[in-house]
């Protein structure tokens, strides 16, 4: 027998055991099937549970869920395929409280309660009609309810962030009264008050969001309908655009009169409701002009509703790069206007004038019908709602507003919104933040007391460049308050904002102390009372007061300019050439990286020469009266420094002029007597005569000031220090302008009469400062 003779038994009964596990296979089918094929009959669920109450389980799971249970095997997918509507009723029947998506009439309410938004956002958008006869209850349906939940939850949120913010900008006074001391309850305050305004937002959001959409589909409708008369020669077209916009007018009174606009509270409800999202879209493009307001209005209709929330998340900058988000948005809107301008049925029915805007005015939306519609119903005037939120963190009312027991009720109203409530209490009327008259905005200002006090790291700065985001920097409030919101963005890495933080607290222990972030404000300096009393502007600065407080400590920035610079000013570009900053070093340099990528500015330590100490020094006491010298000054230290190739051991020496010897050394004669020609008519010989006595006693032959062009003595030793009761200045660029702690405190601004002694030390530290602002302006026209 041959080998393949042997073989061909075993190949036999191998092939038979295949044919037979084939039979098998195709007799009891699948062997992970949950027993749905009717024929044949399958084995049991692994459950052992009937269908109906697998349903049910379904039912509790969440709707992004179902989607991800088909991918688990193929008996979940089979299982959801084939009990998709009844798994999509049991889902609603859990959170319609037993009830399934029903017309709106007048008889219904509807809460506030967060877990019954589906409620109401079922109701307004039901499943679509089926051809067979009932409605489509899809697991589409519900992905397309969660999405306009999170749509709506995410724009009342954005606008709940930017309401709070302009309530923190202009209640300033009432928020450090009621928390002088507590800053974390000022922090308290803002986070309930934005989730008060987002939690009466949302359902009436919803509304915005259903009038949007009904709008835009009647639009298309009647298109469709005109469409279908041109082809059947029974309209000729194209149709004026005056006769447009009167048949878009009616499509929205008939959409108001209809459910669920026909009940007056909640077309009074939306009214608001559109007049906030609207009066801040404006806001956030242009704060202090009146715009053109027509891509608003193609905004709201030719965009869809996630295009407002790009819109405002661009704002705030959430979600990533903040300069991409707004380009994003930009091309995603144009993309959206060449569309329609380019749709077929529009351009054969309205011809040329479907390319142009069909709302001249954000009137012609909503407003006009709106406004009509309430006068038929004699709800003009209407009552406005009126929520507080106290200080003390009860909530009041069930109502859309936000307020204070102290500082009264932040109203959002339209113009034909009066409230009895308010008109009964002044205190309230009074307080009340009308936010949409832009009249009432107040722009913060900072005392130039801020400046003294504080050891400053002087820093010279390029030209601030802002030309692509606003035209001007000083005197603009929401320049400030732009880039006083980036940074804060920048330094909390904000994950609404979209920012890592690029601050490592183990790079810095005094910052890691700190604590949170609690606040960050931008401030024009204001001008001081010496100007009130007669004294020239230019005792003031313009610039702005940067300050960062946090739980624990609080950070300042000063960005400086001469009134008396003869620069002339380019339009987007500030000169502020001079930065003074009280800051741990990982947060300046952080600080330094803000201004190069929003400003496009150089920032470096201004390194002060040992001449320019000297003259500061005598610059300062030329100011100050002879009698008052050592009142002010009190004793003078000089830090001598060397030059490491001549005494390589020795650092500096200290030199200290005593209060009782200061007058001498300030005695024109004594330096004439010495043979020491001084340099100008009206120079103080303070450094003169300090250099000959040191010459005389010590055998120290130096050449501080620079005045005996001797190139050694400069070379080897300098000034490196000048320390007095009045200021401390430092080649490496420290600088403290030191006032009275009465003077400079929180009330310095007012009217007192504190002495010719206060005046005298005010007027020379502010020429000390005027000399380093010239000094790091001169630097600055050179390196630039």
């Amino acid at each position: 027998m041959t080998g393949f003779s042997k073989l061909l038994p075993t190949v036999h009964k191998f092939r038979a055991a295949l044919n037979r596990r084939k039979e098998s296979k195709d007799r009891f089918g699948p062997s992970s099937s949950l027993g749905l094929n009717a024929d044949p009959p399958g084995p049991p669920s692994p459950w052992g549970l009937p269908v109906e109450i697998q349903i049910q389980i379904f039912g509790y799971c969440g709707s992004p869920d179902y989607y991800t249970l088909k991918l688990v095997c193929k008996a979940f997918n089979a299982l959801l395929s084939s009990n998709e509507h009844e798994i999509v009723r049991q889902y609603l029947r859990q959170r319609r409280h037993g009830t399934l998506p029903s017309p709106i009439d007048n008889e219904r309410t509807y809460t506030r309660n967060p877990e019954d938004d589906v409620v109401l956002l079922s109701d307004l958008f039901p499943p679509s009609k089926s051809a067979r006869g009932g409605h489509l209850y899809t697991f589409r349906y519900l992905h397309g309810i969660r999405s306009r939940q999170k749509q709506c939850s995410m724009l009342c949120y954005y606008l709940a962030d930017r309401i709070m913010e302009r309530f923190v900008q202009t209640e300033r006074i009432f928020l450090r009264s009621s928390f002088p001391t507590r800053k974390a309850g000022r922090t308290a305050l803002v986070k309930r008050g934005k989730a008060s305004i987002w939690f009466h937002l949302a359902p009436l959001m919803y509304y915005t969001l259903y009038f949007l959409e009904t709008y835009a589909s009647a639009r298309r409708e009647q298109t469709n309908m005109l469409l279908r008369e041109h082809e059947a020669g029974r309209l000729s077209v194209p149709i004026p655009i005056e006769t447009r916009r009167r048949m878009y007018r009616d499509l929205q009174t008939r959409i108001l009169q209809a459910p669920p606009f026909n009940n007056t509270a909640a077309l009074v409800a939306t009214h608001h409701c559109m007049h906030l999202l609207v009066s801040y879209i404006r806001y956030t493009m242009a704060p202090e002009a009146e715009i053109d307001d027509s891509w608003i209005s193609s905004l709201l209709t030719v965009s869809p509703f996630t295009r407002i929330v790009e819109f405002f998340s661009a704002e705030i900058g959430d979600g990533g790069n903040q300069r991409m988000q707004r380009k994003d948005f930009m091309y995603n809107f144009y993309r959206d206007t060449t569309a329609y301008e380019k749709d077929r049925m529009n351009s054969v029915i309205f011809g040329r004038s479907s390319q142009r805007n069909t709302h001249s005015s954000v009137r012609d939306l909503w407003f006009d019908a709106a406004s009509r519609e309430l006068e038929a119903r004699q709800a003009m005037p209407h009552d406005v709602e009126i929520g507080r939120l106290r200080a003390g963190g009860h909530d009041d009312e069930d109502a859309f507003a936000l307020g204070s027991e102290r500082s009264g009720t932040v109203c959002f109203v339209c113009n034909g919104g009066a409230s009895p409530i308010i008109n009964r209490d002044n205190d309230i009327q009074k307080a009340s933040l009308q936010y949409l008259d832009k009249s009432n905005l107040t722009m913060e200002q900072a005392s130039r007391w801020q400046l003294f006090n504080t050891s400053w790291t002087v820093h010279r700065v390029s030209p601030l460049h802002h030309g692509k985001d606003f035209e001007t920097l000083l005197n603009n409030e929401a320049a400030l308050k732009t880039y006083a919101t980036r940074l804060r963005d920048q330094l909390t890495g904000d994950v609404l904002a979209g920012f890592q933080s690029t601050i490592n607290t183990s790079e810095s222990d005094t910052l890691s102390k700190s604590g949170e972030l609690k606040e960050c404000r931008w401030e024009f300096f204001a001008a001081g009372p010496s100007q009130q009393r007669g004294v020239p502007p230019k005792t003031s600065f313009p610039g702005i007061l940067v300050t960062l407080e946090y739980e624990n400590a609080t950070y300042k920035a000063a960005l400086l300019a001469d009134t008396d610079s003869t620069t002339q000013p380019r339009k987007g570009v500030t000169a502020l050439p001079l930065l003074l900053t009280k800051f741990p070093i990982a947060l300046r340099q952080t600080f330094i990286n803000f201004m190069y990528s929003n400003f496009d500015t150089y920032c470096s330590t201004l390194g002060l020469s040992s001449r320019f100490l000297c003259e500061a020094l005598e610059n300062f006491v030329s100011v100050v009266p002879g009698s008052e010298v050592e009142d002010v000054i009190k004793e003078l230290q000089l830090t001598l420094s060397f030059s490491s190739s001549i005494a390589p051991a020795l650092r500096n020496i200290n030199v200290g002029v005593p209060r009782a010897s200061l007058v001498s050394f300030l005695d024109q004669d004594a330096a004439n007597s010495k043979g020491k020609a001084v340099q100008g008519k009206a120079r103080i010989p303070l450094v003169e005569n300090i250099t000959s006595y040191l010459e005389t006693h010590l055998a120290m032959k130096l050449d501080l000031d620079g005045s005996h062009h001797n190139g050694v003595a400069r070379q080897h030793v300098r000034l490196s220090k000048v320390a007095c009761a009045a200021f401390v200045i430092s080649s490496d660029g420290r600088l403290k302008l030191i006032m009275d702690a009465k003077r400079a405190g929180e009330n310095a601004d007012e009217e007192e009469d504190t002495g010719d002694q206060n005046i005298s030390s005010l007027r020379a530290n502010e020429r000390l400062l005027r000399a380093v602002i010239r000094k790091s302006f001169a630097g600055e026209q050179v390196t630039t």
